[in-house]
């Protein structure tokens, strides 16, 4: 979890994506937690991982001695960008050690690499070009998520996490037939009680926020569903209902007792980093439950690797 406003909307950039992709990828074969076999030693792996290049090779780097700095696997991953978009390594490509590597090579076996890595690209772009958010959440919560053992985001109901709607947003279902006035710009929050607000039968949201069936890449390395979307006044009320085990797996309180009221206060101190009481108060909270994809793109970037 990070403290942010409001989540990254799309379209997700595989320029923006490729290296971190890439990057977590390499890494989960080293530690073997990357559900294929890629086929690679973890010493070439890890040579990737930390072997420092001798040339511009960073996307958006500002200069060649900044670019010297980064590490091999980010010349694969622009190798890998200028294949998966334009087909082929560009003639300005600065990705010398993978441009050498392909003049070296057989030219059969080199359109063979290419035309596997365009057609597995494609899939990957597809799957990015369908994500709706981009979230970023910390470990231990991160793989807790990927392994499907966190199965609910916690948020501060704010930006495109909200659930608020102004009076051109509302369709009412009412007898009393209010009559809405789009300059006004009042909001109603929706975890609010419908009873507080006579005449409104239902609250539309904005299709922007987040809401069931979106995608959100999480890390810009995993895709999760949204299945739900609960709103609650507090985190407190929030890990009542949704139970801890699911927001914040193995989260430790100072009284290892199995009181629900103490075990959830040690919750709320996990957002408390991110979130002031003030805001928490203000905007309610957003309970988003999530499911892995089966399609993901470290999966697909495996099979280009392998």
């Amino acid at each position: 979890m990070e403290q942010s406003s409001s989540p990254g909307t799309n379209p997700v950039e595989l320029s923006n994506t490729i290296e971190e992709l890439l990057k977590f990828t390499l890494q989960s074969h080293l530690n073997g937690t990357l559900e294929l076999d890629i086929g690679l030693s973890k010493q070439f792996c890890s040579s990737l991982l930390n072997h420092p290049s001798t040339s511009p090779i960073s996307l958006n780097a500002s200069s060649s001695s900044e670019a010297s700095q980064n590490p091999l696997y980010k010349q694969l991953a622009r190798a890998l960008y200028e294949i998966i978009t334009f087909g082929s390594l560009q003639e300005s490509s600065d990705c010398n050690k993978v441009a050498s590597f392909c003049q070296g090579s057989d030219l059969k076996q080199k359109d063979e690499w290419f035309d596997l890595v365009h057609k597995e690209g494609s899939e990957l772009a597809e799957i990015l070009k369908n994500i709706n958010f981009e979230l970023h959440v910390q470990e231990p919560f991160f793989t807790q998520l990927k392994d499907g053992i966190k199965a609910v985001e916690g948020r501060c109901a704010v930006g495109d996490y909200n659930r608020y709607a102004s009076k051109s947003e509302l369709s009412l279902v009412s007898s009393y037939n209010l009559l809405l006035d789009n300059r006004s710009g009042f909001q109603i929050p929706m975890f609010a009680s419908v009873k507080n607000f006579p005449g409104i039968g239902l609250l539309c949201t904005k299709e922007d926020r987040i809401a069931t069936g979106a995608l959100i890449l999480f890390n810009k390395c995993l895709v999760l569903e949204v299945k739900d979307v609960h709103y609650y006044a507090s985190f407190f009320e929030m890990l009542e209902a949704e139970s801890l085990a699911k927001v914040l797996p193995g989260v430790k309180t100072i009284d290892e007792g199995n009181n629900p009221v103490i075990i959830s206060r040690g919750g709320v101190q996990v957002y408390r980093k991110f979130y002031t009481e003030e805001k928490e108060k203000t905007n309610g909270v957003a309970a988003i439950c999530v499911a892995k994809m089966a399609a993901q793109p470290y999966l697909s970037l495996a099979r280009i690797l392998s």
